[in-house]
């Protein structure tokens, strides 16, 4: 992941696609012989460097050789097709299409082999936004962005951050009343964990000085404020706060 340098060795299965946003092409790769049906045999490693972004896309001849009532094959063509037209989609999205394709064009014909696709996507791990005089709707881009570039992690933890994100941004919009307020989130992934950095050239304020409040039943004269910070410490495995060049800075780290 330091390089982008894939290094494989392919044994007799079908050559991948690679795919970014400009293009889809099948790697021209050696095919070599199957695993394990000649001992000692001399398989030939090969090279390739990717792009952030690039994806790979494999599968069994199960796919490809898949045949309709008329007998024809799904073919590479069709693979590709479908590729080309979901180059931006999101990989859950990518092989739901493939599947979708692939029975539409098998309809009722009994399958003879399996079909086993797999995608893989060169990320980098930080995500990072930054908003000037923001309202609320940053708080369902930032949760929509963050959902969908982390979709691999799972759904319970992705959950989880984005009350932590709506709780935190919520607060920020409602009580810092400056013009010009500015808003910064980066997100990235070390030692198993989110770490979130979120930080506003608001008032000096360290939310972590706040009581926090617990609520086992509801009192309607219940000072405002606290529960948010609760919910947030839940979620979390570590909060941390600093002022620094006339910023709120606040890291929030989360198991993953």
């Amino acid at each position: 992941v330091k390089t982008n340098e894939l290094s494989f060795v392919n044994c007799g299965h079908e050559r991948p696609f690679i795919i970014n946003d400009n293009e889809v092409k099948q790697l021209n790769v050696n095919s070599n012989f199957i695993l394990g049906g000649i001992e000692n045999f001399n398989y030939k490693e090969e090279k390739i460097k990717l792009s952030i972004n690039d994806k790979i896309f494999l599968h069994t001849d199960g796919l490809n050789e898949a045949i309709n009532n008329q007998r024809e094959e799904f073919g590479y063509d069709r693979i590709k097709n479908v590729l080309d037209n979901n180059k931006t989609s999101t990989m859950d999205d990518l092989l739901s299409s493939m599947r979708d394709e692939l029975k539409s064009f098998v309809n009722d014909e009994e399958k003879f082999d399996d079909v086993t696709m797999m995608i893989v996507e060169l990320k980098e791990s930080k995500l990072s936004f930054s908003f000037t005089d923001p309202g609320y709707e940053i708080i369902d881009i930032v949760n929509n962005k963050f959902n969908d570039y982390y979709s691999y992690i799972d759904k319970k933890i992705l959950s989880e951050s984005n009350i932590i994100f709506d709780e935190l941004l919520n607060n920020y919009i409602s009580y810092e009343k400056k013009d010009g307020l500015i808003i910064n989130i980066e997100v990235d992934i070390k030692d198993k964990m989110f770490i979130i950095k979120l930080s506003n050239n608001g008032v000096e304020f360290n939310p972590l000085k706040k009581p926090e409040k617990y609520i086992e039943s509801f009192d309607k004269d219940m000072p405002v404020g606290g529960l948010g910070l609760s919910i947030i410490k839940k979620f979390s495995s570590e909060i941390s706060y600093e002022r620094k060049e006339d910023m709120n800075n606040l890291t929030i780290k989360k198991s993953i």
